[in-house]
């Protein structure tokens, strides 16, 4: 054989054995338009939030250590119902919204109990405040449709 066969030979089986060596397997297949992505165990983006956001509150209502205790114990209460609100199939979006809505007075007529005349109305000036924010970032880091 000649050299340049030798090369050619060489080149092609080094090219066949990258190529192999980069291939996907069935396993490994891009997931489809729209599907969402499993988050990996044990991410804890939301539950950090919950801390901070509760600590933030611990800290500007100046909560008693008993206030503190039951407030943690209202929101554990109502964050297990909102969820099963969210998550059942059976329910329209119009009964979902009307039930978040009843769960979300039954969870402030609770706190207004463990809360002072003052703290409460603190407290209900700081929902208002994060739900205007969350309202000046709506839209925001979503992709724009071009044509």
């Amino acid at each position: 054989m000649s050299v340049m066969k030798k090369v050619m030979i060489l080149f092609a089986a080094i090219l066949a054995f990258t190529a192999a060596s980069f291939a996907q397997t069935s396993d490994s297949q891009p997931a489809p338009v729209g599907a969402k992505m499993e988050k990996p165990q044990g991410h804890k983006g939301k539950g950090k939030h919950m801390k901070q956001a509760h600590t933030h509150m611990k800290k500007e209502l100046n909560l008693s250590a008993d206030q503190d205790k039951r407030m943690k114990e209202i929101g554990n209460t109502y964050k297990g119902k909102i969820q099963a609100i969210r998550t059942d199939n059976a329910l329209s979006k119009e009964q979902k919204k009307a039930q978040l809505q009843d769960v979300q007075k039954s969870h402030d007529a609770e706190v207004k109990g463990v809360l002072s005349a003052e703290q409460y109305t603190k407290f209900t000036d700081m929902k208002k405040q994060r739900r205007d924010n969350m309202k000046g970032h709506a839209g925001k880091g979503k992709r724009v449709k071009t044509q």
